[in-house]
């Protein structure tokens, strides 16, 4: 594992309200990061995985009841309201509308 993959894998590991950890780097994990350092530096993901980390109980609920994200899902999803994009600029607050949340069975956009 290079010293980038190594950085992500553990800050989203080490993160005490993140579940599901992993045990093992797969291969998916490494093409979702690799995909990602084309536009983002290392330090910005694991920024983006705290914020995810640090977004209050309303959003972790709702995520629970939609399933919960692995690494490389995090990594994965798109650019905007989804994925590492909705976490550059900080943790999803109290699932206000501005936070991305919707309301009513729709949820998250």
């Amino acid at each position: 594992m290079k010293f980038e993959e190594r950085k992500i894998f553990d800050a989203w590991n080490n993160h005490p309200n993140i579940k599901p950890t992993h045990r093992v780097f797969t291969t998916a994990m490494r093409k979702a990061i690799s995909a990602r350092l084309k536009n983002y530096t290392v330090d910005e993901i694991c920024q983006a995985i705290k914020n995810y980390g640090d977004s209050t109980k309303e959003f972790w609920a709702k995520r629970r009841q939609e399933g919960a994200w692995t690494l490389d899902l995090f990594l994965s999803r798109g650019e905007g309201t989804k994925g590492l994009g909705r976490f550059l600029e900080g943790p999803i607050n109290d699932g206000k509308k501005e936070d991305g949340y919707i309301g009513g069975d729709r949820g998250f956009k």
